[in-house]
């Protein structure tokens, strides 16, 4: 219980489980190459750096708020 509240205490963390659950990524999937499609996606919804991403999905999967799929 205490991931997922710190998980969603986040507002970036907050709006990606948004996008996913509206699964709007799915129709924007060539933005950049296919591994970072929905980072860079996230990036520009969101106004974030395209590097700072990876920090707000990682700890989804252990929080229990989203599934890991590497390579995809």
């Amino acid at each position: 219980m205490d991931l997922v509240l710190h998980d969603l205490a986040s507002r970036p963390r907050r709006e990606i489980l948004k996008l996913l659950a509206a699964e709007i990524l799915a129709e924007q999937r060539a933005c950049c190459s296919t591994h970072d499609a929905r980072s860079c996606v996230f990036a520009e919804r969101l106004r974030l750096r395209p590097t700072t991403v990876p920090s707000h999905i990682r700890p989804l999967p252990r929080a229990g708020l989203a599934t890991a799929h590497p390579g995809r």
